[in-house]
């Protein structure tokens, strides 16, 4: 298998190292919820069953999208500007100190950008369909809105928010996300 992995990563380096870093950081996120629900929370390992696959899936996405072929075009510069077996040591701290200097901040910076764009996409979708369901009162319109097709259905919520908050005046608490009417 592992003669395999290396032919892959000969004949189709680019997809290969996609893959290997959503494996890895699929991988990571499960052993992470893991040793979370272990140490931190005190209640013992997860089953399979109770692992949040949908947050190993994003990170998995990441993985295969960004840190796979970014670190590819990454490295490979690095091996042009530094090559392998030259310099011994010392080449291989210059190389080390120069991504750590340089992309390990761009690559950070990426990755919370990736999540914090994640969760307001989670939260201002959730925030609508919430406002929605709460602030309708006729049930025909319900039944609607429910056979309306998913990609639609958040354009017609905008929109219908959009509606109802210029038919009557909405107001936000401090600290809340939630609509709060009057």
């Amino acid at each position: 298998m592992w003669a395999r992995y290396l032919n892959l990563l000969r004949t189709r380096p680019f997809l290969t190292n996609a893959l290997t870093a959503a494996t890895v950081a699929s991988t990571g996120d499960a052993a992470a919820q893991q040793l979370d629900h272990y140490f931190i929370k005190r209640k013992g390992f997860l089953s399979v069953s109770e692992l949040n696959y949908k947050r190993i899936g994003q990170i998995s996405l990441w993985g295969l999208t960004w840190l796979g072929p970014c670190m590819f075009v990454w490295f490979r510069a690095l091996d042009k500007f530094f090559p392998p077996g030259k310099g011994g040591l010392v080449g291989v701290l210059t190389k080390v100190t120069v991504n750590q200097f340089t992309m390990a901040p761009v690559s950070n910076a990426a990755f919370f950008g990736y999540i914090q764009v994640r969760m307001w996409c989670v939260r201002t979708t959730w925030r609508v369909v919430h406002w929605r369901w709460v602030s309708v009162k006729d049930p025909e319109r319900v039944s609607e809105w429910a056979s309306e097709r998913s990609n639609r259905l958040v354009v017609t919520l905008t929109f219908a928010a959009v509606e109802q908050q210029r038919a009557r005046p909405v107001h936000r608490l401090p600290g809340l996300s939630a609509f709060v009417h009057r």
